[in-house]
C-alpha cells in the first residue's frame, strides 16, 4: 500500500507546476500578414488611341525586388488571310520599361506593328525584371516582321 501512495504522489508531483515556474506550453508565433493584390488598372493610359489602331497586347508585372528596367517580348500572330484560317507567325514585339519598385504591380502595353482590323493576337508574352543599366533606349518598343 505505501508503495502504491508513493507512486501517485509521485506522479502529482510531476504533474503539477512548480510555483514561480516560467510556462513552456505557450509559443508566441510570428503571423504572416496577407494583404489583396491591387486592382489592376484598366485600360493602361495610351491603350485606347494606340490600340485602336494596332493589335496590342499588355501584361503586369511584380518584383520582389526593384527592377532597374524590364524588357518584354511577344509573337504576334494570326490567320493567313481572310481565305486562308491557318495561323502563321507575322512577327514579334520588344518592348522596354523603365524602373519599378519592389511588390508593385506595373501594366505593360505591347503595341505591335500589324493593323487591328487585321485581327492579329500577341501572345506568347515574356516579361524579364533587368538590375542592369540599359544600354539602348528605355522605355521602346520595337516590332520586327517574321522572315
Amino acid at each position: 500500500m505505501t508503495k502504491k501512495v508513493i507512486a501517485v504522489l509521485l506522479a502529482l508531483l510531476v504533474c503539477m507546476p512548480v510555483a514561480g515556474a516560467a510556462s513552456t506550453t505557450s509559443v508566441a508565433k510570428a503571423k504572416a500578414k496577407i494583404t489583396p493584390s491591387p486592382s489592376p488598372v484598366w485600360p493602361p493610359k495610351g491603350f485606347i488611341t494606340v490600340c485602336e489602331k494596332y493589335s496590342c497586347g499588355a501584361v503586369q508585372v511584380a518584383s520582389v525586388t526593384a527592377c532597374t528596367w524590364w524588357v518584354v517580348t511577344a509573337n504576334v500572330k494570326g490567320a493567313t488571310s481572310p481565305e486562308d484560317k491557318t495561323i502563321k507567325l507575322f512577327g514579334t514585339v520588344r518592348t522596354t520599361i523603365g524602373k519599378t519598385w519592389s511588390k508593385k504591380y506595373t501594366t505593360i502595353l505591347i503595341v505591335s506593328g500589324e493593323p487591328i482590323e487585321l485581327g492579329h493576337a500577341v501572345s506568347n508574352i515574356k516579361a524579364v525584371c533587368r538590375k542592369d543599366v540599359p544600354v539602348e533606349t528605355v522605355p521602346s518598343t520595337t516590332y520586327t516582321l517574321a522572315p
